[in-house]
């Protein structure tokens, strides 16, 4: 599959969670990602089909909250969410496996998601910690060991907060 926008990504994502997806992915971590052709930054191609399956184990909900509102997509029927990787794309080449994986990808509401790249980090923390908490372990099962203290840094960015 050729490099997909953000929104061509999310279509894609929530169509293929609508179908019937075969969840057999192997053990272990997976093969890093390669480079999206035509990037104009070192940025890794990403499988909707990995966010499909994180959109379908939410069942269509925000993990955030589930009881968040969002609308009906014409298209699969079903709640419309979007797919967040929740240690960020962009430090793949820090990671040995793949960040690509469904472990790694949330499921957002897009005021949710909209939150999480552009609030300041002081309202999204919290909503970091509970996240990584929840996934720690499974991060860990697909080989990426990462603290919430990384995590924060990397959301962190060189944003003041005064």
């Amino acid at each position: 599959m050729g490099s997909l926008s953000p929104d061509e990504y999310q279509e894609a994502a929530n169509e293929i969670a609508k179908s019937t997806l075969n969840g057999g992915l192997p053990e272990g971590g997976l093969p890093r990602p390669k480079f999206a052709p035509g990037a104009t930054k070192a940025a890794f191609k990403r499988d909707p089909k990995m966010a499909a399956l994180a959109i379908a184990a939410s069942s269509y909900s925000c993990e955030v909250d589930t009881e968040h509102e969002t609308f009906t997509s014409r298209r699969t029927k079903e709640r419309f969410v979007e797919a967040h990787h929740l240690v960020p794309m962009q430090y793949q080449g820090e990671f040995s496996f793949s960040l690509d994986i469904p472990e790694n990808i949330v499921a957002l509401c897009p005021t949710c998601h909209r939150k999480f790249h552009h609030s300041r980090f002081s309202e999204l923390k919290s909503i970091l910690g509970r996240l990584f908490s929840d996934r720690s372990a499974l991060l860990k099962s697909r080989e990426i060991d990462v603290e919430l203290s990384a995590i924060n840094e990397m959301y962190k960015g060189d944003v003041e907060e005064g």
